[in-house]
């Protein structure tokens, strides 16, 4: 597997705490091409990780699209059984029974995988969220140094 936005993170972390500092201030001297090439490797990276992030919000919507599938099968079934269960007119109340459980399964099992599949979004995209603001964070932390480095050029 390639770089990863969290080995650049790293990488940037590595460059800041190994900086050489200035004497006398609170300020440190990094290499300003090492840095950018870290932070150009991010924005490279992110988007994939966030493109990773949405194919797998798809996948889940496909699963939730099969499972509703599959629960309006379960439902059409349950209601087939009722029509053949109804031509006996002695079991009327027990297919009526029989298909409101099965028409519950089928609605519980497929609450189930929603809340399963909104679940696993959620979480991944809580850490898409969080790799997300910790470049930003990041980048922020190393403007900030380039500019105290240097505070009478402007920087882009």
């Amino acid at each position: 597997m390639g770089t990863t936005v969290i080995d650049e993170l790293e990488k940037l972390k590595t460059l800041l705490s190994e900086a050489r500092k200035v004497p006398f201030s609170k300020y440190v001297t990094i290499d300003r091409e090492d840095f950018l090439m870290s932070i150009n490797k991010i924005e490279m990276i992110l988007p994939e990780e966030v493109k990773e992030a949405f194919l797998v919000q798809k996948k889940t919507e496909e699963i939730l699209k099969q499972s509703s599938f599959e629960g309006q099968e379960i439902i059409d079934k349950a209601k087939e059984k009722e029509k053949e269960l109804l031509a006996d007119s002695h079991i009327i109340k027990e297919a009526e029974v029989e298909r409101q459980k099965i028409i519950k399964t089928a609605q519980d099992e497929a609450n189930m995988i929603r809340e399963d599949a909104d679940e696993y979004v959620l979480k991944l995209l809580d850490r898409v969220e969080t790799v997300v603001d910790k470049t930003k964070l990041l980048i922020s932390e190393g403007k900030d140094a380039l500019k105290n480095e240097n505070p009478n050029e402007e920087n882009p």
